[in-house]
C-alpha cells in the first residue's frame, strides 16, 4: 500500500515502477490457486487441474524466454567495426558518451571509461527527473569527448535538448548500420 501512495506522488509513473507488485501477485495467486484445488474434492480432477496449470505456466515461460532472447540477445554487428574504429580513432584515456544500449558495451570493449560515469542514458532517467538534463549537458560541456555514440531516433536522440547539444556541438565521424 506504501508503494501504491509512493507512485501517486511521482510526478510521472512509467510501467516498469509497477515491478515491485509482482512478488504480491504471486502470493494472492498461489492463495487463490490452493484455494480452488482444495474445493476440487475428486483427487484426480485436482491432479488433472494442477498439471494443466504447471503445463500452462511452463508453456508461457518458455515462449517469454525465447522473445526475450530474440529481442535482447540478438547479434549486434556493428559491434565489431565501431570497437575497432574507436580503438583506431582514439586514446584510452578517451571517454565515451551516448546511448544507453551501446556506449556501456563499446567501453568494456574498447577499454574506454564512460563520460559523468552516465552508464544509463535511457530517456526516461530525464524524464522523471531522477537525472537533471540541464545539468548533463552542462557537465558534458565540460567533458573533452571524443565519441558521442547515438542510435537514430531512440532514447537521448530523441530528447530535443540533446538533439540540439549533438547537432551544435559534434559532427559525424563514422555511421554504423545495424
Amino acid at each position: 500500500l506504501a508503494y501504491l501512495v509512493f507512485l501517486l506522488l511521482l510526478g510521472r509513473i512509467f510501467k516498469f515502477y509497477f515491478i515491485l507488485i509482482f512478488p504480491m501477485l504471486a502470493v494472492i495467486s498461489s492463495v487463490v490457486i490452493i484455494e480452488l484445488s482444495n474445493k476440487l474434492k475428486d483427487e484426480k480432477i485436482k491432479k488433472v487441474f494442477l498439471l494443466c496449470l504447471v503445463i500452462i505456466i511452463f508453456f508461457f515461460g518458455v515462449k517469454n524466454s525465447i522473445a526475450i532472447n530474440k529481442m535482447y540477445f540478438a547479434p549486434f554487428e556493428p559491434g565489431y567495426s565501431m570497437t575497432s574504429f574507436i580503438q583506431s580513432h582514439s586514446n584510452i584515456d578517451d571517454r565515451l558518451f551516448g546511448d544507453v544500449s551501446i556506449v556501456p558495451m563499446m567501453a568494456l570493449l574498447t577499454k574506454r571509461d564512460i563520460a559523468l560515469d552516465m552508464v544509463d542514458t535511457n530517456k526516461l532517467v530525464f524524464e522523471s527527473g531522477v537525472v537533471d538534463l540541464k545539468v548533463t549537458l552542462e557537465k558534458l560541456s565540460q567533458e573533452q569527448l571524443k565519441f558521442i555514440i547515438i542510435r537514430p531516433f531512440t532514447d537521448i536522440e530523441t530528447i530535443p535538448e540533446f538533439k540540439s547539444y549533438f547537432e551544435d556541438n559534434c559532427e559525424v565521424a563514422q555511421q554504423f548500420k545495424d
